[in-house]
């Protein structure tokens, strides 16, 4: 399981809550973070929140710290499908329209084959969303552990 740390913003449909997450470092500290490319990508792009949609059989409340998680099967395979499919199908229209191009015309045009490249893999995105592939509920996350609310100030 993939693992991650958030916070509960909203409370969504019965069973769903929204949760804010923290983009995290790929090594999360390193003492030579002055000469590390990823901190400063990090201090590039900021450390923007990032809201999604979560299963919650918990029962967490606003506010509180929760641990969400998915199986990496899933995460693995949605990637693979929602990155790889597109990519392959622009590669695929490139070299079928260069392929028509070099079959019936004189000579091939670059601009037509990049976009027939971009149709095609306009296509399979359009083709996918209508298929709801990216709507899948095998790719929400889902709550797994509660963490205790934690006051700070003068009141409990």
């Amino acid at each position: 399981m993939v693992e991650a740390r958030a916070t509960v913003v909203a409370i969504g449909l019965p069973g769903q809550v929204w949760v804010e997450t923290r983009p995290q470092s790929g090594c999360g500290s390193c003492a030579s973070a002055s000469g590390c490319g990823t901190a400063t990508l990090a201090r590039l792009f900021g450390n923007r929140a990032s809201r999604v949609m979560v299963e919650d059989p918990l029962g967490a409340q606003v506010g509180q710290e929760v641990t969400i998680a998915i199986a990496e099967t899933r995460l693995v395979s949605g990637a693979a499908r929602l990155y790889l499919l597109p990519l392959l199908a622009f590669f695929l229209s490139a070299s079928v329209a260069e392929w028509v191009a070099l079959q019936w015309l004189v000579s091939v045009q670059e601009w037509a084959v990049v976009l027939a490249a971009v149709a095609g893999s306009g296509a399979v995105v359009w083709w996918m969303r209508w298929r709801g592939w990216f709507e899948q509920e095998a790719l929400t996350p889902l709550v797994t552990k509660l963490h205790p609310v934690q006051y700070v100030g003068f009141f409990r």
